[in-house]
C-alpha cells in the first residue's frame, strides 16, 4: 500500500487531524507536568455527543431533502471562504509572534505571552481542521442525494434492494449529521479561543485569568 500512500500524499489530511487533537489538553497539566492529555469532557463533547445525536437523528428518520441540502451547501460554502480568510489572518499573527524577543518581555508578562503564542498556534490548527471538516461535510451531504439510475435499475429487482437502500440512507445521513454537528462544535471552540486571545491581548485581568486556566 506504500504506492497508494505516495499517490495520496499531496492530499493527506491525517496530519491536520492529529495536530487538531493535540490542541485538546489541560493548560495546567501541560505547564506543570508536561502532559498533553485530552480531557474526558472533550472526548464526550467532541466525540460521543455528536455520534449519539447523529445516530438518534438518523434512526428517527430525519433525512436531507433538496431544500435542506441547498441551504447547507450555501452555508458551508460561505463558512469555507470565511475560514480561509481567518486562516490567513492567524498565519500573519503567527509570523508576528516569531519576531517576539523574549529578553525584552516583562517577567510578569511571560506567562501571558506564552499563552498567546500557544493559543495562536492552536487557532491556526483548529481553523485548518474546520476547513477540512466542512469540505467532507459538504461532500457527504451531497451524497445523501446520490441517485445513480443505472445502479438502481440493476439492484431494484434484487431481494435485498430495500435493505441496501435503507442502509445507504441511514449511513449517509448519519455521517452527514455527525460531521455537521462536529463542525458547529469546532466553530464554537474557535470563536471562544478568539475571545480568549482578545482578552489576553487586552490584559483584562479577571476574565483573562479565568479563560487562560480553562485552556
Amino acid at each position: 500500500m506504500s504506492w497508494l500512500n505516495g499517490v495520496l500524499d499531496r492530499i493527506d489530511v491525517t496530519s491536520i487531524y492529529k495536530n487538531h487533537l493535540t490542541t485538546f489538553y489541560h493548560y495546567e497539566k501541560q505547564q506543570f507536568y508536561g502532559k498533553k492529555e485530552m480531557p474526558i469532557s472533550d472526548k464526550l463533547l467532541f466525540g460521543i455527543l455528536p455520534l449519539v445525536i447523529a445516530v438518534l437523528l438518523s434512526w428517527g428518520g430525519l433525512r436531507f431533502n433538496k431544500d435542506y441540502v441547498d441551504i447547507i451547501l450555501t452555508c458551508l460554502s460561505i463558512f469555507i471562504g470565511l475560514l480561509f480568510g481567518l486562516l490567513t489572518m492567524v498565519y500573519s499573527q503567527v509570523q508576528e509572534n516569531q519576531k517576539i524577543n523574549g529578553s525584552n518581555i516583562n517577567p510578569e508578562d511571560i506567562k501571558r505571552v506564552k499563552a498567546k503564542i500557544d493559543l495562536t498556534i492552536h487557532l491556526f490548527i483548529n481553523i485548518a481542521f474546520s476547513i477540512v471538516l466542512s469540505i467532507f461535510a459538504l461532500i457527504l451531504v451531497l451524497l445523501t442525494q446520490f441517485r445513480p439510475e443505472r445502479l438502481i435499475d440493476f439492484f431494484k429487482e434484487k431481494s435485498y434492494f430495500l435493505d441496501l437502500k435503507s442502509t445507504y440512507l441511514y449511513v449517509s445521513n448519519g455521517v452527514s449529521f455527525f460531521l455537521l454537528i462536529e463542525f458547529v462544535l469546532v466553530l464554537l471552540m474557535i470563536i471562544r479561543r478568539f475571545m480568549v486571545l482578545f482578552l489576553n491581548q487586552m490584559s483584562i485581568t479577571g476574565p483573562k485569568l479565568y479563560f487562560e486556566n480553562r485552556e
